[in-house]
């Protein structure tokens, strides 16, 4: 029998590493300059030696190579100096100069030498010559636009003294086809002074809420503005020489809409009835129906101080929303009972028609009133129930009629009447009436709910009456005439034609008033008596002349004022109509007797005399 002693024996040995060489290029002058890239580092082989069995060798660390690289490349160059070109950019800040927009560079010619390298000793060989030119690069200078000049213009939509700017245009001014354009500056040259105007305000009244306010036309102050203008200096933009002027504008007054109805509701208790329940245990109760509390709603209008807006002259109205509903309790008595219920009225809407403008008011025409329902329980029977008062429903009328009204002014016809007295005027015959549309609208009420439906228009008209002024003949005047047979002073009147002083063929005619012009006086002049003595006895008396008495008239002739009749002017004429005669005379007592003859016989003639002088 063998036993077995053999071990298993695992041993190492290094690898040693190679060394390569690769091409690593520089640009720069000069060729075979050698750098390690990667350091060479040795592996380990490991070989393992079973009993009875080859040996088995495997690389357990492989090695690192060493890369030596070499450089292949050598580089020479030259240069050729940049030229340099100035030109205008318009995309460049105005005014700027000397600005480089395109760096100059010099142009350069590389010649390159590159050799193959020998991966297993790094040596160079087969040089390959290659030639590149990067040309030279201009460099630009470029300038940017000129700015024109500065100008100022006046601009009274701006605010006083204060400016807006329009640029001008930046140009190349060495090209006359893009010089630089002006900068306008416009400058506010008016001032505006505002003195305000208060508005008023208005209130009316709407159908709405009392706290309701509204501002139907937005009050607006006026105002009274004053403006003054100025010149600009163009150069320097300095205001001078100001001429001022005034507008107004009224203000508008504010109409403010104030609420006049005021709604109010108030609460009605109800009230509990007990009903007593034979079929209950005597001394028990229980709620058949609960209270409900009742409300009336009271509307109240006002009238609105137009000035003030306070609210005034309350008028109220008050309807019943909800009706209370009684609180009942049955009573256990075990009897039989008879108990009373309220029985509702329902609310009935019908047209109660009102001519005046608006619609929609409502009014109780037949208050709603409740019935009385009676029931009756007899111990062990059903209860029985019965209308002992028949409610009364409540009827409400609905103001279903709008009325509007337009006029038609009448006409006024003045006319002659010749019936009327003299000097009548503005008698009216037919008193004048405006016309009237009555435009009605009427519309179906709903009888359950009063809202209105429906409308159907109708139009009466009635013509105006045109009014009928009357006016009656009109009296001449009164013209003043002399006339010389009519006794002094006194007149004789012939009178006029009243007539229509607006038709030609009836004109009224003048009152001729004749008035006498001619006064007459006859002044008597007296003849004178002479005695002569005869040889005659002393009783003898004898007329030897007969004593004659002379006669002057004066007649006076007046001008009479044809307006007032008045005498005026007056002219004297006098005329001898008789010269006297002296009388010779023996005896006084004839003397005396002749005398008194004359004196009757010139009464006899003085009115003679008048006559025939007028």
């Amino acid at each position: 029998m063998e036993v077995g002693t053999g071990t298993t024996v695992v041993t190492t040995a290094p690898i040693a590493p190679t060394t390569s060489y690769v091409a690593d290029p520089n640009p720069d002058a000069g060729a075979g300059d050698q750098t390690v890239v990667t350091p060479g580092t040795p592996g380990e082989a490991t070989t393992t030696k079973e009993p009875g069995q080859d040996p088995v060798t495997e690389v357990t660390t492989p090695p690192v190579n060493e890369v030596i690289s070499v450089d292949n490349v050598d580089t020479a160059t030259s240069t050729q100096s940049f030229d340099t070109i100035t030109r205008y950019n318009p995309n460049l800040p105005v005014g700027s100069t000397n600005v480089i927009a395109q760096q100059g560079q010099d142009g350069v010619t590389t010649t390159t030498t590159t050799y193959d390298v020998d991966p297993n000793t790094g040596q160079l060989s087969n040089p390959q010559i290659s030639t590149q030119t990067t040309p030279p690069v201009t460099q630009i200078v470029e300038y940017g636009p000129v700015a024109g000049d500065t100008v100022y213009q006046a601009d009274p939509s701006l605010p006083y003294n204060q400016t807006t700017t329009i640029e001008g245009t930046p140009g190349d001014p060495n090209d006359p086809n893009n010089l630089p354009t002006d900068t306008i500056i416009k400058v506010g040259n008016t001032t505006h002074e505002v003195a305000p105007i208060p508005y008023d305000v208005e209130y009316v009244g709407v159908s709405q809420p009392t706290d309701y306010t509204n501002v139907r036309t937005e009050g607006q102050a006026g105002s009274t503005a004053t403006t003054t203008t100025y010149d600009v200096d163009p150069n320097t933009g300095a205001l001078s020489n100001p001429v001022t002027t005034l507008q107004t504008v009224p203000p508008i007054t504010q109409v403010v809409e104030k609420g006049t109805v005021q709604v109010t509701t108030d609460t009605v208790a109800y009230d509990t009835i007990y009903k007593e329940n034979p079929d209950l245990p005597e001394g028990t109760q229980n709620v058949v129906q609960q209270g409900v509390t009742g409300q009336t709603q009271t509307t109240t209008t006002y009238t609105v101080n137009p000035e003030t807006g306070a609210l005034e002259n309350p008028t109220s109205d008050t309807v019943t929303t909800q009706y209370k509903q009684d609180q009942i309790i049955e009573v256990g008595t075990g009897v039989t009972t008879s108990t009373t219920s309220p029985i509702l009225p329902e609310t009935i809407y019908q047209a109660n028609p009102d001519a005046d403008a608006g619609t929609g008011d409502l009014t109780v025409l037949v208050p709603g009133q409740e019935g009385v329902a009676t029931t009756v329980k007899e111990p062990g029977k059903e209860a029985v129930t019965t209308t002992t008062t028949e409610p009364v429903n409540e009827v409400i009328g609905v103001d279903n009629v709008d009325t509007t009204t337009s006029t038609q002014s009448f006409d006024t016809i003045t006319r002659y009447n010749p019936n009327l007295p003299v000097g009548s005027t503005n008698v009216i015959v037919q008193q004048g009436q405006d016309g009237v549309t009555t435009t009605t609208t009427v519309y179906d009420v709903d009888p359950n709910t009063g809202q209105l439906s429906n409308p159907q228009v109708s139009t009466t008209t009635t013509p105006p009456v045109s009014q009928i002024v009357e006016y009656g003949p009109v009296a001449g005047g009164t013209v003043y005439q002399p006339d010389a047979n009519v006794p002094y002073n006194q007149t004789q009147t012939v009178e006029g034609t009243p007539g229509e002083p607006n038709d030609p063929n009836n004109l009224p005619t003048d009152t001729i008033i004749k008035v006498g012009n001619v006064q007459t006086d006859v002044t008597q002049q007296p003849y004178d008596t002479t005695y002569v003595g005869v040889n005659e006895p002393t009783t003898y008396t004898n007329v030897q002349t007969q004593g004659q008495d002379g006669t002057t008239i004066t007649t006076t002739t007046y001008t009479v004022n044809p307006e007032t009749g008045a005498l005026e002017n007056p002219v004297d004429t006098t005329t001898t109509l008789v010269e006297n005669k002296t009388r010779l005379l023996k005896s006084v007592q004839v003397l005396q007797h002749l005398r008194r003859r004359r004196y009757l016989r010139l009464q006899h003639i003085k009115p003679t005399l008048i006559q025939m002088l007028v």
